[in-house]
């Protein structure tokens, strides 16, 4: 099966006839079979590219590797402990399967990236992935407790599952975002949450500054926020299906035991009243609830057409910037893309995550590769220029390398590459085709 991943620049590249490589591929059924895999292939000295469902979106799996290990057979629970509310399962599992597995004990991960259904567990550690609802229960690294992972050379390293960290370095936060480079996951351990009962909110602000305040004033506020999502003009249009909309949709959630709900719910209305919104009826967004998981074609659908791409950006910007980072980016995008949406979510006390859609047309593939091209730069030199991170949850893959390769982080991730697997047996595009 060939390394593909959803990266429209690759559809495309499939669509101008590329050569098909012949690929090989190791599908183990069980962590002991995973450890006998790694060893042979350190025998033979074959460079290799780890990959698990295959549903990137930013190139982590454009690699010259003529070897694959697929982490898809290693699934299902391994352990599960109800007091302390731990799981650990195989690296392979769907998180939409694993999500459906602790409902019905009454539990969830609180990881609900759009991907759920279509996404690994150890794809979610390997690219720092991150969920709709994290303003109340954070990216995937807070989630983490423990991981089986297979170094280069075949050692197995057991982290966890430990409550925290005893001290000295974090090797497993090592891992993280490491995008198979620094060794294979084989299970990953998490702690999980008690099912909560959710209040659901919509609101309507003028203009991107003032929806980017209320997120900031609620964050930093204290406010009991779970989903904290607000969108530009263009995008509030397609979510309430009324384009005569000028205004910016806020969705707002709140969870909680039964007893403080209602009043999260007064509280984060009141505060939001107080700065110019306008509460819609609590269902205003159920569209956005209905299609949040409809992705599993999106990238090959909306990249099929001859002279048509469609791609997604994120960022994180400082709140102190944000708002005009978002009036650049639109003052700068909208006149050279058919239609863009920017939404803002995944928010902290120092900044939020920006999400840009871009729809884009032109004459020929040759011609709307160069487009698109020309639009991932144009965002990340606005993100950077005022002081944001050119990634947040996608991971860095082909489409960042060349600027992660410069940050301190690459240098030390150098380091760790050149300790673990000096060999460079563990292909991993974010250091480099080779890398």
């Amino acid at each position: 099966m060939p390394v593909m991943d959803a990266t429209p620049l690759r559809i495309k590249e499939r669509a101008f006839g590329g050569q098909q490589r012949s690929i090989v591929t190791h599908r183990p059924r069980t962590f002991n079979e995973l450890v006998m895999v790694v060893q042979q292939l350190a025998v033979d000295g074959r460079p290799y590219t780890v990959v698990g469902a295959r549903s990137n979106v930013v190139g982590a799996l454009d690699t010259d590797s003529e070897v694959v290990l697929s982490t898809e057979l290693l699934t299902g629970v391994r352990e599960f402990d109800g007091v302390s509310n731990i799981v650990r399962v195989g690296a392979g599992t769907l998180g939409g399967w694993l999500e459906s597995w602790l409902a019905e004990r009454d539990r969830t991960i609180g990881q609900f990236p759009q991907s759920l259904h279509i996404s690994t567990v150890g794809g979610w550690l390997s690219t720092r992935a991150c969920g709709s609802w994290s303003a109340l229960y954070g990216g995937v690294e807070r989630a983490l407790l423990g991981a089986r992972v297979v170094t280069a050379a075949g050692a197995v390293l057991e982290f966890g599952p430990r409550v925290r960290p005893l001290g000295g370095l974090d090797g497993l936060a090592a891992l993280i975002g490491s995008e198979g480079s620094l060794g294979v996951v084989g299970e990953v351990t998490f702690h999980v949450h008690h099912r909560l009962p959710e209040n659901r909110m919509c609101f309507l602000l003028p203009d991107l500054a003032a929806v980017i305040d209320a997120q900031r004033q609620l964050v930093q506020g204290g406010y009991p926020v779970a989903v904290l999502r607000g969108h530009n003009v263009a995008e509030t249009a397609h979510i309430l299906a009324d384009e005569s909309v000028e205004e910016c949709l806020l969705i707002v959630t709140s969870s909680g035991p039964p007893e403080l709900t209602d009043a999260h719910r007064g509280a984060i209305g009141d505060a939001l009243v107080g700065l110019g919104a306008r509460q819609l009826p609590d269902d205003s967004a159920a569209r956005w609830f209905e299609e949040r998981y409809a992705v599993s074609t999106m990238m090959e659908d909306r990249n099929r057409e001859p002279g048509s791409a469609f791609d997604t950006i994120e960022v994180s910007v400082p709140w102190s910037t944000a708002a005009a980072c978002a009036d650049e980016l639109e003052a700068r995008l909208g006149p050279v893309v058919d239609r863009y949406y920017l939404h803002f979510s995944h928010p902290y006390q120092a900044g939020v995550c920006f999400y840009s859609l871009l729809w884009l047309s032109a004459h020929d593939d040759l011609a709307v590769v160069g487009k698109l091209r020309d639009a991932w730069k144009q965002v990340l030199d606005i993100v950077e220029r005022y002081g944001g991170t050119v990634g947040h949850h996608h991971g860095v893959g082909a489409v960042r390398a060349e600027r992660y390769g410069h940050t301190a982080d690459a240098e030390i991730h150098r380091a760790l590459k050149q300790a673990l697997d000096p060999r460079g047996l563990l292909t991993a595009r974010l250091l480099g085709s080779e890398a």
